[in-house]
């Protein structure tokens, strides 16, 4: 079934978060992709370890996010613990595994590290303003592949085959 604007998908028997216009849980944003992957994809817990990962739509946008505590990523603190790796590590990875998991079905629009929401409706008016620069974006990426390559090079050996390259030539 096709999820109307302003519907959430959960994984089934999750509960579903409750708007609330003051509140200290704010809404962290892994990516945005295309409606229409499925629920599976959103299993398992979001960046914080505790909150389960959801689905917010807008049109034919998925918004991906999980609830946060904005206390341990906004305020006094949370600048030293974006420096601290025992604390950013482990969340980095849970972003990172999330948008992995929708992009094995959908385009994703992935979103830095960080990116939190006050509300569903501050979610939902970025959605409303960017939402052509989104599906843009899904539309030029949809049967792309990313691929990141590491080398590592030996400089004196490479420095040995080009000069050898050159004097043969």
């Amino acid at each position: 079934a096709e999820r109307q604007q302003g519907e959430m998908e959960t994984k089934e028997g999750e509960p579903s978060p409750v708007r609330s216009p003051k509140s200290e849980h704010g809404l962290y944003l892994f990516c945005c992709a295309r409606n229409g992957f499925p629920t599976a994809a959103l299993e398992g817990n979001g960046v914080d370890g505790r909150h389960p990962v959801y689905s917010w739509s807008f049109l034919d946008v998925a918004a991906v996010v999980s609830q946060i505590s904005l206390e341990e990523f906004c305020g006094p603190t949370a600048e030293a613990r974006m420096k601290d790796l025992a604390w950013m590590g482990p969340r980095a990875c849970r972003h990172e595994a999330v948008v992995e998991r929708i992009m094995r079905h959908r385009p994703v629009l992935p979103v830095r590290f960080g990116a939190i929401f006050s509300s569903l409706e501050s979610l939902e008016n970025f959605l409303k303003t960017h939402y052509n620069s989104i599906m843009r974006f899904l539309d030029q990426v949809t049967d792309q592949e990313e691929w990141g390559i590491k080398v590592l090079l030996d400089q004196t050996e490479a420095q040995k085959s080009i000069f050898s390259t050159i004097l043969a030539a």
